[in-house]
């Protein structure tokens, strides 16, 4: 595992490499999961990701798109993603 400081380095690396990102906020949230199985410190994250890629997407789709491109990171450098995809006419 990587030391929870870097995850978040990590996690826009893997979702900007992937996805053409008009915008990308991240936020760590694993504080808020001190107490939970898998906390791991850095381990919990809300993403809002704007981007072209999601026209035409329904919801479950676009956060396939987003779990792809984490890929073999989740579940093991991140425990729990909470994800908000839109496009630009929707932000």
């Amino acid at each position: 595992m990587i030391p929870a400081e870097q995850r978040e380095q990590l996690l826009k690396d893997l979702i900007e490499k992937n996805i053409e990102v008009i915008q990308l906020d991240i936020k760590d949230d694993s504080y808020q999961h001190r107490n939970h199985t898998g906390h791991g410190g850095g381990s919990h994250f809300t993403v809002r990701v704007v981007s072209e890629l999601f026209r035409d997407m329904s919801l479950i789709e676009r956060h396939q798109a987003i779990y792809q491109a984490v890929g073999e990171y989740m579940g093991k450098e991140f425990h729990a993603l909470s994800i908000n995809a839109k496009t630009p006419e929707e932000v």
